[in-house]
């Protein structure tokens, strides 16, 4: 299946059966993408291509583990058959790995099970999509989420925030390596939204309705914004962070030379 413009061609998004997932493949359905609604859960993926079917789009469901390459590398060979070349992906899939335990409480488990998805699910998204975007020659875009817990970090979300973490550097470096092939690299940086990723219940997260993430994703898309940020409320406490951060930084000069000095 042949198409040209990004709008015409093919739209993967993970974790794409609910929350912010499902926002996103209904937005960018309607915008004119053909969806992969790729999801571990196949029954609400269908769903949603349901949807989407309803309002005149075209989307087909995919069941998807991102923790494993070789489901994600087959997510990529499968959307580019059934709905054509890739213009954009969503590395979306994401859980939340519960909140209050504290670091020395977790397991390695634990961490394995949040990493594996937060942030290898990433990793693999970038590994299977991107070479095959840079081989079309026809540019992209590539919207990874993260977190405000990549900015903010908490007590009691260890395996979380170090994900987040992760994936807002991992985006950065993504934006200055894909830019010469023409496709654009954004981070997405939600506040509290209604997406149930700490229990699995979707109503059991308190903040706002994630249906409106869609759109701001796509507009962040056409300008090929490299954060994209839902909740201007945290800039003080982020603000705040970086001038601690600033203030040390200046600091390094004269702490290196006493150090030097105590050295000799």
């Amino acid at each position: 299946m042949k198409k040209s413009g990004i709008r015409n061609r093919t739209a993967v998004v993970t974790g794409g059966a609910s929350g912010i997932g499902r926002s996103m493949a209904r937005t960018l359905a309607g915008a004119g993408f053909s969806v992969a609604v790729a999801d571990v859960d196949e029954a609400r993926a269908g769903r949603v291509t349901t949807e989407i079917r309803s309002e005149g789009g075209e989307a087909e469901a995919f069941t998807c583990d991102v923790s494993r390459f070789e489901e994600v590398e087959a997510l990529a060979e499968g959307a580019r058959e059934r709905l054509g070349p890739v213009g954009v992906l969503c590395n979306n899939a994401g859980i939340g790995g519960g909140v209050g335990a504290s670091m020395d409480e977790r397991g390695v488990d634990d961490w394995e099970r949040v990493l594996g998805v937060n942030l290898l699910g990433v990793i693999h998204g970038v590994k299977a999509f991107t070479p095959r975007m840079i081989e079309d020659a026809a540019g992209g875009h590539v919207v990874n989420t993260a977190s405000m817990a990549s900015f903010l970090p908490s007590p009691g979300n260890g395996p979380y925030t170090t994900s987040k973490f992760a994936v807002l550097g991992l985006s950065e470096v993504l934006r200055l390596e894909l830019a010469p092939h023409g496709i654009g690299v954004s981070v997405l940086c939600p506040g509290p939204f209604e997406t149930g990723i700490w229990d699995g219940d979707e109503t059991s997260d308190k903040g706002g309705d994630p249906s409106v993430l869609g759109p701001r994703v796509l507009a962040a898309i056409e300008e090929n914004e490299p954060f994209v940020f839902t909740h201007p409320e945290f800039a003080p406490m982020v603000a705040d962070r970086f001038d601690r951060i600033l203030k040390r930084l200046r600091e390094a000069g004269p702490a290196m030379e006493r150090a030097l000095r105590a050295a000799t």
